[in-house]
């Protein structure tokens, strides 16, 4: 438990501790405040949205990337993403934070299995002790995968290394006092750990999803923290303690006590493993409930309310934006929640009416947003891996989230760093439009499969080769020759001029071939009216990707 002076302590460096993940029993790293390590998103040369372009490693303007159909007119995507606490990963910047991506993810009746691969890493500490063992690790890992297996159909397969160096600990070990790795080293020490266990310094070599490192940490402010990959992210960090830029992700770092669960020698009693999971989760994608929430504390003099969780005030999230897919962590099936590190929780008394750890429940004064409402599914959220309620109350993903997850496979996870490649394309998104109900045509667009986006080291470049590629297009009810209709792959929109009123009555599937291997086949999309604002292209597949490109990460 965190003291009150710590807390205290802790509340005047909340612009960086917001960054990670906070419980009363163990802080853990979310990526809240990375702008602080000068990710810039935007420049005067470039308002529109900047990419790298992978050969010569130059940022560019692109505007073929705009804000998608369904994004609310009051509060665009890009703003929320841009300008609210979430900008350091470009949240808003990858095709995996659209709607109509997420929604077509949601809707995939299967998605094809992956296995990723991930490097376990120890440490030995000052005295040479191992904190887990290599059976320990197994165990460990073999949890955290058989929980994203159950849940979202991925599964870590993981290669385990102990690291004797104990100087390189001791290094940050003494400088913190004995308290383990500090907030202010973890720049640095990942660098060090990287050249230490020869992390590949260009991307396309790297051979693992993500980098585990297993060690002591000073648990009185964080357990945890995730670094972003930045394969990832449309624009370099800048250069923070002169390490930062060099490093690759995704780099997490994970105190042992809370690595283990309780009942493993070393774990702490109210550890159940789940740090791991939520670190991985934002490698995947995945940001917090909390994020842009503000509310009234009862456990610190912190009053959000007038501090503001977001630097906007029209990306603020309030207890009644629920189904809302423009604020917060940008998923429609999450509801806003207060940090769970500012609300009192116990199994008795005061604590547990505020939050009752024995059966997970918001009691009668658990905090109010910022207009007295009430954050009416609490409850439910608190139970999700993404928050930072305790250990014992999180076993949940939500189906958007497991969504994203799988969206961010696609989009950046290359064939080298699963542990088989992949088998078939993504899904298309797709999106049939007409413009008003006397038209006698219905204009089909589609997204290229996600994994077609990657540039030569994952970083998005230009649109796809069309070599080898097609894409078939099914109609309900069928075209009148009853065949589908197919169309190479430098074609991202199709024309179909054989319709009759209702044009509502039509709908779609798209789905690509390549090299005559059948991708993805998603679920059929109704026919609906062009309204001001939608995703329609003005011409070829230049302008089609009318997307934001949202790279992102979170801790």
């Amino acid at each position: 438990i965190i003291q009150t002076a710590t807390m205290a302590a802790l509340f005047l460096v909340m612009s960086f501790v917001s960054l990670w993940r906070i419980s009363l029993a163990h802080p853990t790293c979310g990526m809240d405040q990375l702008p602080r390590l000068g990710l810039q998103l935007s420049t005067s040369a470039f308002p529109e949205r900047h990419r790298r372009d992978s050969s010569t490693n130059q940022d560019f303007g692109d505007k073929r990337f705009k804000v998608p159909s369904r994004s609310k007119p009051r509060v665009r995507t890009s703003e929320c993403t841009r300008y609210d606490s979430n900008e350091f990963l470009g949240y808003g910047y990858s095709e995996c934070y659209i709607p109509e991506v997420i929604e077509t993810y949601q809707k995939l009746s299967s998605w094809p299995a992956v296995d990723l691969k991930a490097a376990v890493v120890a440490l030995e500490g000052a005295g040479g002790e191992a904190y887990v063992t290599d059976a320990q690790m197994n165990t460990a890992m073999s949890a955290v995968s058989d929980e994203f297996e159950a849940i979202a159909n991925i599964s870590f397969q993981q290669q385990r290394a102990l690291v004797s160096n104990n100087a390189l600990f001791n290094k940050y070990d003494q400088i913190n006092n004995g308290k383990g790795i500090g907030t202010d080293d973890i720049g640095t020490f990942l660098a060090d750990i990287s050249s230490e266990v020869a992390i590949p310094t260009n991307g396309k070599d790297r051979a693992f999803h993500s980098y585990i490192f297993i060690t002591k940490m000073d648990i009185s402010i964080i357990s945890g923290i995730c670094f972003p990959d930045i394969m990832m992210l449309e624009v370099r960090p800048a250069d923070h303690e002169g390490q930062i830029s060099s490093i690759l992700g995704n780099l997490c770092i994970v105190d042992y006590r809370y690595f283990l669960s309780a009942g493993d020698a070393g774990a702490d009693p109210s550890s159940r493993g789940k740090v791991t999971i939520h670190e991985l989760g934002h490698s995947l994608g995945l940001l917090h409930p909390h994020s842009g929430v503000d509310f009234t504390s009862n456990t610190l003099a912190n009053n959000f309310c007038l501090s503001g969780g977001a630097k906007t005030r029209n990306c603020r999230v309030s207890a009644d934006d629920v189904d809302d897919s423009d604020k917060g962590d940008m998923l429609s099936d999450t509801a806003p929640m207060p940090n769970m590190y500012f609300v009192n929780n116990g199994t008795s008394g005061a604590a547990a009416r505020s939050y009752d750890t024995d059966d997970c429940q918001a009691g009668s004064d658990f905090p109010e947003d910022c207009s007295g409402r009430d954050f009416e599914r609490a409850s439910a959220m608190s139970t999700n891996f993404m928050g930072y309620a305790v250990d014992v109350c999180q076993s949940t993903f939500t189906a958007q989230q497991v969504a994203r997850m799988q969206c961010f496979v696609d989009r950046y996870v290359e064939d080298q760093r699963r542990a088989s490649p992949a088998a078939q394309l993504p899904v298309v998104l797709v999106q049939p439009r007409y413009k008003k109900s006397s038209s006698s045509s219905i204009t089909v667009e589609w997204f290229p499969p996600l994994s077609l986006l990657r540039g030569t080291d994952g970083r998005p470049t230009s649109l796809p080769s069309s070599r080898g590629l097609e894409f078939v297009i099914t109609r309900t009810p069928a075209f009148s020759n009853g065949r589908s209709q197919v169309v190479s792959g430098s074609t991202y929109s199709y024309t179909d001029d054989s319709v009759t009123k209702p044009l509502d009555g039509y709908s779609y599937t798209v789905h690509a071939v390549l090299n005559g291997v059948d991708g993805v086949i998603g679920s059929s999309e109704r026919a609906s009216k062009y309204k001001s604002g939608a995703w329609l292209p003005t011409s070829s597949a230049v302008s089609l990707i009318s997307a934001i490109l949202i790279i992102a990460y979170t801790m």
